[in-house]
């Protein structure tokens, strides 16, 4: 029983640091050759967003949006991708319960 606390224990704090590390993580991506930015960090949270001027005029408001949710959810794949990986590192040697 004692064995199986301290997997769990030792399950926690590995998902803890994990947490950690993805929150230090920074992914940048860009459209629009480069007039249009977006920085996420590993939990999801979106830190900047950078839109040249040139974007801000009535004309270019349906590519704007367009190219804004596109750019989140290119980013936000490049997140998932990134804690895939870091739990995979993080999990090599593990003995888990059940796996």
């Amino acid at each position: 029983m004692f064995e199986k606390m301290k997997q769990l224990m030792d399950m926690r704090r590995m998902a803890q640091e994990a947490e950690k590390r993805l929150s230090e993580v920074r992914i940048e991506k860009a459209a629009l050759g480069g007039r249009l930015k977006v920085v996420i960090d590993g939990n999801h949270r979106v830190e900047s967003v950078f839109m040249d001027d040139s974007l801000l005029s009535p004309g270019q408001k349906t590519t704007l949006e367009k190219a804004l949710a596109a750019l989140l959810t290119e980013a936000a794949e490049a997140v998932k991708r990134e804690a895939a990986a870091k739990a995979m590192e993080m999990m090599k040697g593990m003995k888990i319960p059940g796996m």
